[in-house]
């Protein structure tokens, strides 16, 4: 919408700040080194019919952006926030004013959040509770904190730069409440720095990995005190005896999600993890037989086997090499120790390597084939980048 960013009257060699509010609305704040600049680009926006004209209220300027977007400015600051609908206009202006309206005893620049925020050498960085981020990526930052935790009690600070066709971002977990600060601290012995060939058997189309290095042992009680996957431990645990398994687990972990879903679907969901020990396998004959009405567990291969209830089917079992394996293809499982040939990209595997966990994401197949739309949106925000890696510090 805007030509010529230089003339548009925003001061970009200052600090811009991106917020979400406690409404869950997105909002943007910024220095103005030219009023008459600014006035004059949100007029042209009027003229084009992408802007409303400027209104005046208590010395605070107003204009909606798009229909969705209320722009407030004076002198020296500019604020957007939206989405909003046009019935919304008139409670978003009176928040913008109480923003402008806040001494710096009141403001943001006091809490400890913003200390942390503006501390990091980094051209973007991000402070955020992790109640604020996507449920379904929130798992991994909650690693490590106590049953009873709330994801609004845990925090995540991050800095974030951009190399080649990655967005790489540096994150660290932390929390205000003293106890919950500890345990997230402890859990980090547990996770062991990522080896140079735990990328290898990952396949860079799925949406989403997460690569651990790990006891199984001393992981297990991390992912029972984690709300998200209780329930989804517990559903597998009515078939196979998935704990057992994870305690069997010492070496690199991958969790894949080929796409993006819309519910808690285990087939779903690739695991591959490096075992020290087979002794579960002896209780699988047992499993069979104890299956719940409509369960059953069938062999497909050589410790290969297949998990059916009527609803879903997926498959696990132990590869040549000793790592268990599972999903919603055979192939999973009998070619799980075969490098795949749809590699990630080596300087993304090597951003990875030596860190203590790591996530990363394809934004082409987080997105979907079918949504050019938010393509083009997420395009015009990220540039041309295809993967989001974060590392943990």
């Amino acid at each position: 919408m805007v030509d010529n960013a230089d003339n548009s009257g925003i001061d970009f060699k200052s600090k811009l700040y991106l917020f979400e509010t406690a409404d869950g609305d997105m909002g943007v704040c910024a220095s103005i080194d030219s009023k008459s600049d600014f006035t004059d680009m949100l007029e042209s926006l009027a003229k084009k019919g992408n802007c409303t004209r400027i209104t005046k209220r208590h010395d605070i300027n107003y204009a909606l952006l798009r229909n969705s977007w209320l722009v407030g400015f004076d002198d020296s600051r500019v604020v957007l926030i939206g989405p909003i609908t046009p019935s919304q206009q008139t409670d978003a202006m009176q928040t913008v004013r109480k923003y402008f309206g806040q001494d710096e005893e009141h403001s943001m620049l006091v809490t400890r959040m913003y200390e942390r925020l503006d501390a990091m050498e980094s051209p973007v960085g991000l402070v955020c509770r992790v109640d604020a981020l996507p449920e379904k990526i929130a798992l991994p930052f909650l690693l490590g904190a106590p049953k009873d935790a709330d994801a609004s009690q845990v925090m995540v600070a991050a800095t974030i730069r951009n190399e080649a066709e990655t967005m790489i971002v540096e994150y660290d977990t932390y929390s205000d409440n003293a106890r919950i600060d500890e345990s997230l601290n402890a859990a980090r012995t547990n996770f062991r720095q990522l080896g140079a060939n735990a990328f290898d058997r990952y396949d860079s189309n799925s949406a989403l990995g997460l690569f651990l290095d790990v006891n199984g042992s001393s992981f297990l009680p991390y992912l029972q005190n984690n709300k998200a996957t209780q329930s989804l431990l517990a559903g597998i645990n009515t078939i196979i005896d998935i704990d057992n398994i994870l305690r069997s687990v010492d070496g690199e972990l991958v969790v894949s999600i080929p796409k993006v879903m819309n519910n808690d679907n285990v087939s779903q969901v690739r695991l591959m993890a490096k075992l020290a020990s087979l002794e579960w396998m002896k209780d699988i004959d047992y499993w069979k037989k104890s299956c719940p009405s409509g369960a059953s567990i069938s062999d497909v291969g050589s410790r290969a086997y297949c998990c059916s209830n009527g609803n879903m089917e997926f498959y696990f079992g132990v590869t040549p090499k000793q790592y268990f394996v599972s999903g919603n293809n055979a192939s999973d499982v009998t070619d799980g120790d075969e490098a795949v040939s749809a590699q990630l990209p080596q300087s993304v595997k090597t951003q990875m390597a030596g860190h203590r966990l790591a996530l990363v994401l394809n934004v082409k197949s987080v997105i979907g084939n079918d949504n050019k739309g938010v393509e083009q949106i997420i395009g015009s925000l990220l540039g041309d980048v295809r993967y989001i890696c974060c590392v943990k510090k």
